[in-house]
């Protein structure tokens, strides 16, 4: 099922030097869009590239068969155990 285009109501604007625009225009062009629907396609793509690489943790094989080993000991961290063990605070 092909996702439905999202109706655009928000306005960004941002100031580029005339080498900058000149630029944008000439890759928009190769790409066959506009300025606007380039720029807009560019930047959403790197907003959603860095959003991912910032919340997803990616590690090897190896590391990660270390990782699945360590979580599977009874091993405890003793300021974590110490912190368990304290009283609730009463915050009413």
């Amino acid at each position: 099922m092909p996702a439905t285009p999202s109706r655009k109501t928000r306005r960004l604007e941002f100031r580029a030097s005339e080498a900058e625009y000149e630029l944008l225009a000439e890759a928009a062009a190769e790409a066959g869009s506009s300025v606007s629907e380039f720029v807009r396609s560019l930047v959403v793509d790197s907003a959603r590239r860095l959003i991912e690489e910032r919340r997803i943790v990616r590690i090897g094989s190896q590391h990660a068969a270390e990782f699945y080993v360590a979580l599977d000991e009874d091993t405890l961290v003793p300021q974590l155990e110490a912190l368990a063990r304290r009283p609730t605070p009463n915050l009413t």
